[in-house]
């Protein structure tokens, strides 16, 4: 789903989605994600955000990524990443270059 110009991603769009393993949102136009944009996505290990216009990472936003190792958010405008963000991950890369 990369580079469709996407601006939002709606709580439990991805909710029948709960064996996908790799996401590639990156280069769209999204600002902001909210608790629940991921729900459904238990499986998900790879997640790409970069390239967009992500400004603040708000507590619990990854919360049911459980499965969750790769997380690149590289080239975005992150200022703000609130305490416990990453809480309960398992990540063995987290990617917040160029912010």
């Amino acid at each position: 789903l990369n580079e469709n110009s996407m601006t939002t991603i709606d709580s439990g769009v991805f909710s029948n989605l709960n064996r996908l393993r790799w996401l590639d949102l990156g280069m769209n136009s999204i600002s902001s994600l909210s608790v629940g944009s991921f729900d459904g996505l238990e499986s998900l290990a790879v997640l790409f955000l970069y390239g967009n216009y992500l400004t603040r990472l708000e507590a619990d936003t990854f919360e049911n990524l459980t499965s969750l190792a790769v997380l690149d958010l590289w080239r975005n405008d992150v200022r703000s990443i609130d305490e416990g963000t990453f809480d309960g991950l398992d990540l063995t890369e987290l990617n917040l270059e160029r912010n």
